[in-house]
């Protein structure tokens, strides 16, 4: 493999938003023969964006062109939808009698607030009335909206995202929070 020089490289969006990245050429020698490669790296907001192209050497004047060309039309439209640590399911505990909280929990909500804990005697039968509900740390709700703050506390970034119409591909990825 052999590395050109980095360049500077500007990414113009369809969106009119401009990505600072970075551009190296490099001729690689592969069992199939040799190839130009050009390999694209953008920064932008929390993600790392690389893209790497490979051609036969016997085509690598026409690479510079075809690359941009596919870097532009490609990376140009893409749209990354983070839900943070959202995709994490919230389970929650009745403890009976005089069962321990579970280890990590306080005032009844896990540290990254996808586990509440409630005595058995603290839940409220349903009833009727929905005034009988109070935003107080005992009860279910209260619980909820402690872990809802403990989520956000922890990253969870989820938001109303509604993939968008007409011709297009939605490509859904799943990393864990320690991928």
């Amino acid at each position: 493999m052999r590395w050109g020089e980095t360049e500077d490289y500007k990414l113009q969006r369809s969106d009119g938003e401009v990505w600072q990245g970075r551009m190296i050429p490099m001729q690689v020698h592969h069992k199939e023969g040799d190839a130009a490669s050009r390999t694209y790296l953008f920064h932008h907001d929390l993600y790392d964006y690389k893209l790497r192209l490979d051609v036969p050497a016997s085509l690598g004047a026409q690479l510079p062109a075809a690359a941009d060309g596919l870097l532009r039309s490609m990376l140009a439209t893409l749209q990354v939808v983070s839900t943070g640590s959202c995709g994490k399911q919230l389970t929650i505990n009745v403890l009976k009698g005089t069962v321990g909280m579970p280890p990590g929990y306080k005032d009844g909500v896990s540290q990254d607030g996808f586990g509440i804990a409630i005595r058995e005697a603290d839940l409220q039968p349903a009833t009727t009335h929905s005034t009988g509900l109070t935003a107080g740390s005992k009860s279910l709700l209260g619980l909820t909206l402690i872990a809802a703050r403990r989520q956000i506390v922890h990253g969870c970034t989820s938001f109303p995202h509604k993939p968008p119409s007409g011709n297009v591909t939605v490509l859904k990825l799943h990393y864990p929070a320690n991928f």
